[in-house]
């Protein structure tokens, strides 16, 4: 997870398939809460792929109802952040 904080936007990428493909129901739920803490800082070219991809592991592996409601709230929210023109209230 240490690879989602290097400089080079392609080894981001690249640890974010590399972390989606080796989800299990084991180790999903961590690698969900470390998604959902990246979200906040993420550049806003990954965003989209980023918030994609941890609604899917977290529909799939996660099965707390607490943590599938924040993860929509978030990913909503970051959805929206990140669509051109859209201004939304600092939080």
């Amino acid at each position: 997870m240490g690879a989602l904080k290097e400089a080079d936007i392609s080894v981001r990428r690249r640890a974010l398939d590399l972390l989606f493909a080796m989800a299990t129901p084991a180790n999903a739920p961590g690698i969900v809460r470390e998604l959902l803490t990246y979200l906040t800082v993420a550049d806003f070219s990954m965003r989209e792929e980023l918030v994609l991809k941890t609604a899917v592991l977290a529909e799939k592996w996660v099965d707390r109802k607490l943590e599938n409601f924040e993860l929509l709230m978030v990913c909503s929210l970051s959805r929206i952040n990140s669509m051109p023109g859209a201004v939304l209230a600092e939080k």
